[in-house]
Order: structure tokens, then sequence, then C-alpha cells
């Protein structure tokens, strides 16, 4: 049987599958960029489980086929060029290798424009160090977003960029070197979120986890959770943090 499947598995276009919904996710749908990561993850050992997951991914897009990011829905920020972020991770995700899932989504002029969904490079021992490492990879996207801004506009880059939070204990990190002892042993390349904002490159605020809109890009969520960020997500509603 098992021969059996594997000889199935192999007939199945596993690798251009997730190729076109990687193609898909980057350009229009951060709705997927969870499950294409996970799907991403498997590209040399996949077998019939990850074969449903991909099919059950693109029965999915069939019945979402009018979804798209739309921008318009929140007139009072058409004309703000404020970067907004949110970061979040969710902790030892990985069965496999215990590590870490962040992601992160930008929004301009009340539409998104940039997100990301990531397994992190390393393990971290606590939640606090994962959701640091999360604005580390967030804080990068955040400086090249506000440069390319400034390009755009021909004139300096505009104010910090503000990237929501929902750990206190990561924020803490950031902008607090005295902490030492906890985040001694963390790779040397998360540190410049500190030096970024003390630069005033980027703000950090908190906001309660039930707000954070980076959560679908990080783990499974209920049914409804989910719906509730799709609707964000393509511009049919709005962050919570906007109403």
């Amino acid at each position: 049987m098992q021969k059996k499947q594997a000889a199935e598995a192999a007939k199945f276009p596993y690798r251009e599958v997730v190729g076109s919904l990687m193609y898909l996710m980057v350009s229009t749908r951060p709705d997927i960029a969870f499950a294409v990561g996970q799907l991403a993850s498997y590209m040399n050992c996949y077998g019939p489980t990850h074969i449903q997951a991909a099919k059950h991914v693109l029965r999915y897009l069939n019945g979402t086929v009018d979804k798209g990011i739309t921008y318009g829905l929140d007139r009072r920020h058409l004309d703000s060029l404020t970067l907004t972020a949110y970061s979040d991770s969710d902790w030892g995700a990985n069965v496999d290798t215990r590590r870490s899932v962040a992601g992160y989504i930008f929004c301009l002029a009340g539409g998104r424009i940039s997100w990301k969904s990531k397994l992190q490079p390393t393990v971290a021992l606590s939640s606090n160090e994962a959701e640091y490492m999360a604005l580390s990879m967030a804080t990068q996207e955040a400086i090249a977003l506000r440069n390319l801004l400034g390009d755009l506009l021909g004139q300096a880059a505009p104010g910090p960029v503000l990237i929501y939070e929902d750990n206190k204990g990561a924020i803490a990190m950031s902008v607090n070197p005295v902490l030492y002892q906890a985040s001694k042993h963390i790779s040397i390349r998360h540190h410049f979120v500190r030096e970024a904002v003390a630069n005033g490159l980027i703000r950090l605020e908190y906001i309660n986890t039930k707000l954070m809109l980076a959560d679908a890009l990080t783990k499974p969520c209920p049914t409804v959770l989910f719906h509730s960020l799709r609707a964000v997500f393509m511009g049919d509603a709005l962050p919570a943090t906007l109403r």
C-alpha cells in the first residue's frame, strides 16, 4: 500500500502546484500565506497527506475566485501615506523542528501592500523571543518600505513606521537594552530592532491578541476568525485599530 501511495504521489505535480500557489499568495492572496508556507516546507519530502492539503487549498481558491485586495473602503485614510504594520509569531509551531512561524502584514492608504509568513531560522526559547525575532523580520520590511516611499515621494522618508505587537515582553526587549540576561543569547542580527526604535525608524505599540491582524499568517485559525481576518486582508472590512 505504501508503494502504491508513493507511486501516486510521484505522479502529482506537487512542486508546480505549490510554486503556482506561491505566486498567487505573493501577488493578491495573503489569506493563503500560512497554508502555502506549510506546503512549501515539504517540497522534497511530500506524501499523500501533503497532496491532500494542497488540493484543499486549490478547492478553497476555486470557491473564492472573486476575492482580491481592494482599496477605498476607508476613505479617511486614502490620503494618508503613513505605514502601519502588524507583527506576530506562533511559538514552537513547527512540530518537526519546534521552530516558530513569524508573520507580518503592512497597510498603506487603507489597503494591504506587503505580507509574509515564514518559519524562523532558529528555535526560540520563549514566546517573547519568538515575537522579538518576528519583529526583526517586520522591521527589515518596514525600513525597506519606508525608504521606497520616500523615494517615490521625492522627499525625506516619512515618520516612523507604526508596528502593532501583542507581546509586551518583546516590546520591552526592543526598547530596553538593560534586559541583557533575557536576550544575550539571541543572534545579534535580531537586535537591530533596538537601533531602529532608537533612531525613530519604527514605533512599537501594544495591542490585544484579539486585534492582531497577522494572526492568520502564523497559525490555523477557527473558521469564524479566519473569515473575519480575511475580510480585513482583502479590504472588505477595517482593521479594529482604525474603526
